[in-house]
């Protein structure tokens, strides 16, 4: 009688610490749909700057003959299943994928809205779009913030480093999922100093299909 009394209580134990068990989820690439690839670098002290084509991102020494600029490729690719964005690096001789929240489990990684269907990068590689078809909205990455969050600069990937661009009518929100979106600058190719990004995403608009109203839209970001 002892030893099943015994058991028992060891059975009660057993149960109860399975009932305290904390379920962590794991982030990393999920149902991976569009990517873009950017070219970044530093430029003195000017901080992050992103100015060329990814092509001109030859490796992690530099970005063609002849440049100051010390430039990296990046990848970001949308997890269409939970609405978010990943940063990796296609060069990197280690782990390709990027923490941007080293304070939880997993990879961290860029919140966006619902369903991201399409990813596009500017010209200039400073913002990333996403087009969400469950939130019927756009999304714009700003590219040094995020990569200022990747080198610990910054805690997470939010606030400043997305805004949300909703599309509207005369008659108010368009309320209906875009799919396919382009991107291009809405005005001639100034530069920055020493190539920085600009502040504001002012200079691009985005073309923008919305098949459930037989409509292609001109939106400035």
């Amino acid at each position: 009688m002892t030893k099943l009394r015994t058991l028992s209580c060891s059975l009660l134990l057993l149960a109860g610490c399975a009932e305290d068990q904390v379920v962590t989820t794991t982030r990393n690439i999920d149902r991976p749909g569009p990517l873009a690839l950017v070219c970044a670098g530093r430029a003195g002290d000017a901080g992050v700057t992103v100015g060329l084509a990814p092509s001109s991102c030859t490796s992690d020494a530099g970005v063609g003959e002849g440049s100051s600029l010390k430039g990296t490729l990046y990848g970001f690719v949308a997890n269409t299943s939970r609405g978010e964005v990943a940063l990796f690096r296609p060069s990197s001789s280690g782990e390709p994928l990027i923490d941007l929240d080293r304070r939880s489990p997993g990879f961290g990684t860029i919140p966006v809205g619902s369903q991201p269907a399409d990813l596009k990068a500017t010209r200039d590689g400073c913002r990333v779009v996403t087009a969400n078809v469950g939130s019927c909205d756009l999304s714009v990455i700003d590219v040094p913030a995020v990569l200022r969050v990747a080198a610990g600069e910054h805690k997470s990937p939010s606030g400043a480093a997305v805004s949300h661009v909703t599309p509207r009518t005369a008659a108010g929100p368009l309320r209906s999922p875009p799919q396919e979106l382009w991107i291009v600058p809405s005005s001639g190719p100034g530069k920055q100093p020493q190539d920085q990004c600009p502040a504001t995403t002012g200079g691009y608009r985005a073309y923008v299909t919305f098949p459930r109203c037989n409509l292609v839209a001109e939106i400035d970001l």
